[in-house]
């Protein structure tokens, strides 16, 4: 009871799969024993069995492998949430199964893939993620430039004192252009966690922060601005 949720998920997993093998196995050599078959007999029809395994199974004791291999290395478990960007597949981890891991995409469709894919692709765990990164860039009308090293100064303070960020991260904010209608600003830090919602919740908080900063020294955000000019010919 004191292990992490996905550590007790792993665990009950395992455990059942583990149960399973070892009550095939008890069935099996005690169905063998009670129809009398002899050792050898076994033994000649386990090479057979791997030679047919090994040539006309090739996939299956791949994914098999790949499966066991997951188990061994955990790159992750069930309830993680999994990208492959090789096949632009990803979602959360539903099922391990022997041959096929079940995931749940964001739209809650079942993706059954095979595990052999595990061991060739990278793999991105979302869910270890220690802290989300928050990036936002915005502007300043080209009249505020007085005051930008001042809205600066103060979204760094607020940032340094925001409990909801890590400050065990860099978390900055810089000018960083002169952009065509407006002097652009760049601001990033970290959440303090890295579940997804509490990096949407930083970043509305901090945009929210953004604007009360802006007003407070009475400027304005930017928008993009085109001048037409239009030219008439006499005749």
């Amino acid at each position: 009871p004191m292990l992490p949720q996905r550590e007790r998920l792993f665990l009950v997993d395992l455990s059942n799969k583990l149960f399973t093998i070892a009550v095939v196995v008890i069935i099996a050599l005690e169905v063998l024993r009670l129809l009398g078959t002899p050792t050898a007999i076994l033994a000649t029809a386990g090479g057979f069995g791997a030679a047919a395994l090994g040539f006309g199974a090739k996939t299956i004791v791949e994914n098999g492998l790949s499966g066991i291999s997951v188990y061994i290395n955990r790159p992750f478990v069930m309830g993680d949430v999994i990208r492959i960007p090789s096949e632009d597949l990803g979602g959360t981890v539903q099922q391990i199964g022997w041959f096929y891991t079940e995931l749940r995409d964001p739209e809650r469709q079942p993706i059954f893939i095979p595990n052999a894919i595990f061991t060739v692709k990278p793999i991105i765990n979302i869910a270890r993620i220690d802290s989300r990164r928050v990036w936002i860039e915005f502007g300043l009308r080209y009249e505020d430039l007085g005051v930008l090293e001042a809205v600066i100064e103060d979204l760094r303070r607020e940032l340094a004192e925001h409990p909801g960020i890590d400050h065990s991260k860099a978390h900055a904010v810089h000018f960083v252009r002169y952009g065509d209608s407006s002097l652009d600003i760049r601001l990033l830090c970290h959440a303090a966690s890295g579940e997804m919602a509490a990096s949407w919740d930083l970043q509305q908080q901090v945009l929210l922060l953004i604007g009360a900063v802006v007003e407070k020294h009475q400027a304005g955000m930017s928008f993009h601005t085109s001048n037409l000019i239009w030219r008439c010919s006499m005749s």
